[in-house]
This record gives C-alpha cells, sequence and structure tokens, in this order.
C-alpha cells in the first residue's frame, strides 16, 4: 500500500481538470468529477460553512470555476492527517 504525494495528487488533480469539457463544474457534476471521491451536497455543506472554493451561480445551478477548485481539492485534500486517523490508500501502479 502506498499512499500518494501531494506533488502525485496535483498531477492527478490536472490530469481531471484538462480532461474536463468545461471550464466551470456544477455543484451537482462534482462527484463526475472528482471521480466519486466528493458529492455536490457534500461539497454544499462544506460550502455552507464558508469553506469552500469560488462558486457562483448560473441560472439556478451554483458552479464552480475548474482551477480555483482543483486547488482547493487539493488544499482540502493535503491537510496533514493525525496518525491515529490515516487510512492507507491503494495504488495500482
Amino acid at each position: 500500500m502506498a499512499t500518494l504525494s501531494v506533488s502525485e495528487m496535483e498531477s492527478y488533480l490536472a490530469e481531471m481538470a484538462n480532461k474536463w469539457p468545461s471550464s466551470v463544474v456544477a455543484r451537482s457534476e462534482i462527484r463526475l468529477f472528482t471521480g466519486g471521491s466528493m458529492s455536490g451536497k457534500t461539497l454544499a455543506n462544506i460550502d455552507s460553512r464558508k469553506q469552500g472554493p469560488p462558486r457562483f451561480i448560473m441560472g439556478k445551478t451554483t458552479v464552480y470555476p475548474v482551477k480555483p477548485l482543483v486547488q482547493w481539492i487539493l488544499s482540502y485534500y493535503a491537510k496533514p492527517v493525525p496518525a491515529k486517523d490515516r487510512k492507507p490508500v491503494e495504488v495500482d501502479a
């Protein structure tokens, strides 16, 4: 089992952003954008605490610009985790 380094996370996140077909991600598409690692509902809860990424409303849809969203995801998930709470991540090469 191996844990991804921050630089490896940056690489995967850049790949996600480059494959995304738009410059924004709708909140309802967050699960798809993140490969299932985060739901739009979770992000809405984080937003309600004023801790989420930059966002704006298009019509009735909350959207997130891709580049700031990727930067926020990296900072959110790259936080140090206390040893007692760490769970190993398996990565297939």
